[in-house]
């Protein structure tokens, strides 16, 4: 929603609710399944005001990059089950990733979970199939998928659907009897929606009512590959003891569609060691005696690396791991534990605290953490992005990501990746960005804290407003004012200049 006649971002939010879901094989069309979406924002205006605005409803593109979009995903008309799920998406059509909050159907919070500018999956044509017999009748779709007939499908310009990678998951808690800890009470909070940069929180309560829980997750527009930021805050409520205890799933345990993948770790020094085919000698849930409770130093990396012959995965998944904090636990620590998806022997690679077996936790205990999960393409050839890539070696673009670097010279930093400064009391921010050599990918700021809708971000290098045309992003967020979100250019210098009040005309900001 923005101003109609600067065309910027107004900073009211919009609750995004939408479907596509249609299935009348199995009971007729229902009240509310098929294609639909409603954009709702909530107004307080003083009486005889008036307010103009403009809504703006961008598909593919916002400016030159492809946009983020985070909405409720109706599942009305799905013949699964039903419950919140949220969707995010790059670009206008498939999807990027999706969260299950209550985590009602394969016990993870993250589940669908795909690549971007990867070749497309086939399509299969399905067709309404219904026996009738004395019990009566029974309906089920029958699908044949058909390879397509050019080895790969896409188009930067109209991008589609590609292939469900599998989740990963937050809190995985097992208690001494067994059970898993769902979470209670669970709330969602929206802050951003896009179209440069996305927001959004799930709280809760473990069942046990022993840790409080705190899951928030981001998506970012891009030019190459989809980046996610997944963030946690787990508060101990009281004493209690875990057999298990993961903070971070990469690989869901009921929820991993690649098979047998091999493990690479670094830091930013480069790679320090290798799994290699461990899921045959596992069994579900059970832990690598060789890679259990290893260290890793900050910011520690791994690549998931999808096996060649899975020839309809396109796309390896790596992690970072930014920041990490746990008060007087030792951590982190990784470690590979066994899975097996309906007969699909895979690998889970689980975030932790040292412990040597059960966890003990203290009432006070609080650990925190920001993790960054990447899917990018398993070779040149089945990708088609406009970015070059630089895929020499398969983990080098997770040890590439590992290396961005940022200098703070005015303001306060609130997170190191994706960047995030709230403004000094003059309403200043000031910032020096470094990419390293063959990057790719498009760096988000967020400036917050800011006391009005003025303000205008400064490159210096080219005396030009980021803002200018309104191709940003500004979302009020509450008892803190508002917090502008900018893809900052590929420059040779990445300084950067914010001001609450755009004060500094062009000549000023050149010779400052």
């Amino acid at each position: 929603l923005r101003n109609i006649s600067n065309k910027k971002p107004s900073g009211l939010h919009l609750q995004l609710s939408k479907n596509w879901h249609i299935n009348d094989c199995y009971w007729g069309r229902i009240r509310h399944d098929g294609v639909w979406y409603s954009a709702v924002v909530e107004l307080s205006l003083p009486p005889s005001t008036q307010l103009q605005a403009e809504l703006l409803v961008i598909y593919q593109f916002f400016g030159n990059l492809h946009s983020v979009s985070h909405a409720q995903l109706s599942l009305i008309g799905w013949p699964g089950s039903n419950g919140l799920w949220e969707e995010v998406g790059l670009g206008a059509d498939g999807e990027s990733i999706t969260y299950e909050p209550n985590m009602q159907q394969r016990r993870s919070a993250v589940l669908d979970t795909r690549p971007f500018l990867v070749c497309m999956m086939d399509s299969p044509e399905c067709h309404c199939f219904k026996e009738v017999n004395a019990s009566g009748t029974f309906p089920e779709m029958r699908c044949e998928w058909k390879k397509a007939q050019h080895k790969c499908r896409g188009d930067f310009e109209t991008t589609g659907w590609t292939e469900n990678h599998g989740g990963s998951d937050f809190l995985v808690a097992i208690n001494e009897t067994g059970s898993y800890q769902y979470l209670t009470n669970v709330t969602s909070w929206h802050v951003s929606n896009g179209p440069r940069f996305t927001n959004a929180s799930y709280h809760g309560l473990t069942a046990d009512g022993a840790v409080k829980v705190k899951r928030e997750v981001s998506t970012w527009a891009t030019r190459d590959v989809a980046r996610h930021l997944h963030s946690f805050r787990y508060e101990v409520l009281r004493n209690v003891t875990y057999p298990r205890f993961a903070l971070y799933v990469l690989g869901a345990d009921w929820y991993n569609f690649v098979a047998d993948p091999d493990i690479v770790y670094g830091d930013l020094d480069g790679l320090i060691g290798m799994a290699v085919n461990q899921s045959a000698s596992l069994q579900r849930f059970e832990y690598s005696e060789r890679w259990k409770d290893i260290p890793c130093q900050l910011p520690c990396w791994f690549a998931m690396l999808t096996k060649g012959s899975q020839e309809t995965h396109h796309a390896h998944r790596g992690l970072l791991l930014r920041s990490f904090s746990a008060g007087q636990l030792r951590g982190p620590v990784f470690s590979l534990i066994g899975g097996d998806n309906f007969g699909l022997r895979t690998l889970g690679l689980e975030l932790g605290v040292a412990s040597g077996g059960s966890v003990h936790l203290q009432a006070g205990d609080v650990i925190s953490a920001d993790i960054e999960l990447m899917l990018y393409p398993k070779s040149q050839s089945v990708y088609y992005g406009q970015a070059p890539l630089h895929l020499q070696d398969d983990w080098e673009m997770v040890f590439r990501e590992a290396q961005l670097q940022v200098e703070v010279l005015e303001g306060h930093l609130q997170r190191q990746y994706p960047l995030r400064l709230a403004v000094t009391s003059a309403g200043r921010a000031e910032f020096i960005a470094a990419l390293p050599n063959n990057y790719s990918g498009v760096l988000p700021v967020t400036i917050a804290g800011v006391q009005g809708l003025r303000g205008c971000l400064w490159h210096f290098a080219e005396c030009q407003d980021l803002g200018e045309g309104g191709e940003f992003q500004v979302d009020y967020i509450a008892d803190e004012g508002y917090a502008y979100t900018y893809s900052l250019p590929d420059k040779e210098v990445m300084h950067f200049l914010f001001e609450s009040d755009c004060r500094l005309d062009e000549s000023e900001t050149c010779h400052a």
